[in-house]
């Protein structure tokens, strides 16, 4: 059994612009239950109020992301993506941003047991990281 094989939903993304957004979790995409890839997209300028600005991978989800950006999103905590319990993150290739297109307060938190982050070492990492 592996994480998100009992997801309600799958999903791809590819080519797709997430821009200027906002939200409680996930201000431009928020996952629950869900299994799902972006490629070749942009996910930026998004807002949450409570964490992920860029995105938010919840309880049960598992998302992989290839050859796209996280730019200058924010949040109280996980400004580019926020990692919940249980939840799932693989990247490869990904622009997490500098200086001004940088993810604030940082590229990725992970938060709760159990949740398997691969984002590489170009993302700042807060919390349960590897």
């Amino acid at each position: 059994h592996s994480k998100g094989s009992s997801s309600r939903c799958t999903f791809l993304w590819s080519n797709v612009t997430a821009e200027g957004n906002e939200s409680s979790y996930g201000g431009g995409l928020w996952l629950n239950s869900c299994q799902g890839s972006i490629r070749d997209s942009r996910i930026s300028g998004n807002h949450a109020r409570s964490g992920g600005g860029g995105l938010s991978v919840g309880s049960g989800s598992a998302l992989t992301i290839e050859g796209s950006s996280l730019l200058g999103n924010s949040s109280e905590e996980g400004g580019g993506a926020l990692v919940g319990e249980e939840g799932s993150l693989s990247t490869e290739g990904v622009d997490w941003g500098a200086g001004e297109e940088d993810n604030t307060p940082e590229d990725v938190r992970v938060e709760g047991q159990g949740s398997e982050v691969d984002v590489g070492l170009e993302a700042q990492c807060f919390g349960l990281c590897p």
